[in-house]
């Protein structure tokens, strides 16, 4: 029985330290042409991925944006327990055509990603296959600490380096950037839980279009050595308990 006991307390143990980063159900993504605005909810009426929790799918007209496939996913999905001190979100711009000149905007957020340990490594990868020779491209995700990681669509201009923090914008990246793949990290102190928000900015002086904008954003944080170690003492003392008990019947 004692023996019984110590294996649930190590269990609990394991459970709390290893499945530490989860997402709750918040994660959206945003299409604007700075007049008309859409929003799809994952697994809500227009995402056409919706019996798939953490992935978005989206094509249609939204003002002056014609888009082909514009994708989110989150990892770990919304509600699902992430793989240790990890999540990724991953917005891709399939395909999108535009027919005036304007700046256009193309966001993902998902929220509520807890960790158990400190400091904050992030890592930003761009990538674009194709855009217009009068357009550009511009990649900024923000970590956003504030009220507890429920924010969503995290603004620009809120970023004050202490609670809302970014690696800075990537780009502008225009028709000489293509295909070439630009990944940018850094290290950031703070509180957990937190929100991620990702932003695709394009900007044209005409009619333009753009293909395979690929935007990921990874947060790690690191394992602790002290409690994995302990965690490793604990199981060899249970294992050496079971052995003598086994002998001694």
């Amino acid at each position: 029985m004692k023996i019984n006991r110590f294996f649930a307390f190590a269990t609990a143990i394991v459970g709390v330290a290893f499945f530490a980063a989860t997402s709750e159900a918040a994660f959206k993504i945003r299409i604007s042409d700075g007049t008309t605005t859409k929003t799809i909810v994952d697994g809500g009426v227009d995402d056409a991925a919706a019996a798939s929790p953490g992935t978005i799918s989206f094509t249609g007209t939204v003002g002056h944006i014609s888009l082909t496939i514009t994708s989110g996913k989150a990892n770990p999905a919304p509600g699902f327990v992430a793989t240790p001190y990890f999540a990724k979100v991953d917005l891709n711009v399939g395909s999108v055509a535009v027919d005036q000149a304007g700046t256009y905007t193309f966001e993902l957020t998902d929220t509520g990603y807890n960790f158990v340990d400190l400091p904050y490594a992030v890592t930003d990868s761009t990538q674009m296959n194709d855009i217009s020779s009068n357009g550009t491209a511009t990649f900024q995700s923000i970590i956003d600490m504030r009220s507890g990681g429920a924010n969503e669509f995290t603004p620009v201009g809120d970023i004050n380096g202490t609670t809302v923090v970014s690696l800075g914008a990537h780009g502008p990246f225009d028709i000489d950037d293509l295909a070439v793949n630009k990944t940018t990290k850094g290290v950031f102190t703070g509180t957990s839980p937190i929100s991620i928000t990702q932003i695709i900015t394009l900007t044209f002086t005409g009619a333009g279009d753009a293909t395979s904008l690929d935007f990921k954003t990874t947060v790690t944080t690191p394992a602790p050595g002290g409690l994995i170690i302990a965690l490793s003492g604990l199981a060899a003392v249970g294992t050496f308990r079971l052995r003598r008990k086994m002998a001694q019947a």
